[in-house]
């Protein structure tokens, strides 16, 4: 967990820029991951915080992935009507207010390799390279909900006509996914240990914080 926070676009989210919605869609997110993997409480609380989770950015309802059922269902449904009662009383219909405004999916052109490499599209990887190490672990880790929940968020992600996600350090649309990035980090540093690593990440974190500095020096 230390190592992602300081090394990747999370510290940027949590600390210098706490004012948005990223930290509480990391800290909802981490508590649905952290339930469904000890099985701490049932599917139905489990889908209600994935609605919750919808709440703050729509998309991440594909958590529900993790563990769909009808339970979960019900409680996602209970967890994100207040987002469709309240999108009736302001706009009189349930469609989405972005997609009211005209922004759109791009399913069949998505930027998949723009939104992880990208320098000056805010690439995911490209600002937070630790977590090449991460992607690795979860493929060691073998949780195919877990790379399938991924999968599916990339996607969507590369498919949004801002996949760069606007005025971004790194690409903030990710964050939801530092829990699950955490685990793979783990699951990395488990398989090849060694103190080669503290040197590399230390690295990274230096690393993160320069570019930390000339971001917001030329913005």
């Amino acid at each position: 967990m230390f190592f992602i926070w300081l090394a990747s676009n999370l510290f940027f989210y949590t600390s210098i820029d706490p004012i948005n919605s990223h930290p509480i869609s990391f800290f909802i997110s981490t508590l649905i991951i952290y339930f469904w993997l000890t099985k701490k409480t049932n599917r139905f609380i489990l889908g209600f915080l994935v609605g919750v989770l919808g709440l703050i950015r729509t998309q991440d309802l594909s958590f529900i992935i993790l563990f769909l059922n009808l339970k979960s269902l019900l409680g996602l449904s209970i967890g994100f009507l207040p987002q469709v009662l309240i999108q009736k009383k302001l706009f009189g219909v349930y469609e989405n207010a972005y997609f009211l405004a005209g922004e759109t999916f791009y399913w069949f052109k998505p930027a998949l390799f723009s939104v992880l490499f990208s320098p000056g599209g805010n690439g995911l990887l490209f600002y937070s390279p630790i977590l090449i190490f991460s992607l690795i672990g979860l493929w060691l880790l073998g949780k195919k909900r877990l790379g399938l929940l991924v999968l599916v968020e990339y996607y969507l992600i590369s498919s949004w006509h801002i996949w760069w996600a606007g005025q971004s350090y790194g690409n903030r649309f990710f964050v939801c996914l530092m829990p699950i990035f955490v685990l793979g980090l783990g699951a990395f540093l488990k398989r090849y240990r060694s103190k080669v690593w503290l040197g590399v990440f230390t690295g990274l974190i230096g690393l993160n914080f320069y570019m930390m500095f000339r971001y917001l020096c030329l913005n």
